[in-house]
């Protein structure tokens, strides 16, 4: 992890402050120097989520692309598994599109976001999740990808008692 005790402080005042789960939550946490995105899953049964969701996070931090950003940290606090992504100058893709979006301009975010499933498949990542909230557009580089469903991956394989006592806190 690249993250410092104090940045990790910040983001269990932020996971601290979500809705509850089973409630969407997505957080960005501007730090001293960086901008990250945070996803969550929580688990009642971390004994048995925190092993598969930790090698999700390691296999999705161990790719590299040009649209892929980058894995500075993950945790678990209280059960409540994180993954955090630094996302430089890029906004979410909600807070970037606007009512008067060009269509040219829809043609490439499209694009863009192509090109970075592409890379992800590439490095051999399971896509189990594409939301608005795991889409970031950076004005240099176009569009770029976090999350890629790191938490549903991890909860896919529990059997359905387990998976009964589980809710998933999408990061959109």
């Amino acid at each position: 992890s690249s993250l410092s005790s104090e940045d990790e402080q910040e983001i269990a005042r932020a996971l601290a402050e979500a809705p509850g789960p089973g409630i969407p939550f997505q957080t960005l946490i501007s730090l001293e120097r960086r901008t990250l995105s945070v996803s969550a899953v929580w688990s009642p049964a971390p004994e048995l989520t925190w092993p598969k969701f930790e090698d999700a996070v390691s296999r999705r931090a161990d790719a590299t692309g040009h649209r892929l950003l980058p894995v500075v940290g993950t945790g678990d606090l209280d059960g409540t598994h994180w993954v955090a992504y630094e996302i430089g100058a890029a906004v979410s893709l909600a807070a970037h599109i606007g009512p008067q979006w060009p269509a040219g301009s829809s043609l490439d975010l499209v694009s863009d976001v192509g090109q970075a499933l592409d890379e992800a498949v590439s490095a051999d990542l399971l896509l189990w999740e594409l939301a608005p909230g795991t889409i970031f557009v950076d004005t240099r580089f176009g569009a770029l990808l976090t999350d890629l469903g790191s938490a549903r991956e991890a909860l896919a394989e529990l059997t359905v008692d387990e998976a009964d006592a589980l809710t998933f806190v999408p990061p959109e």
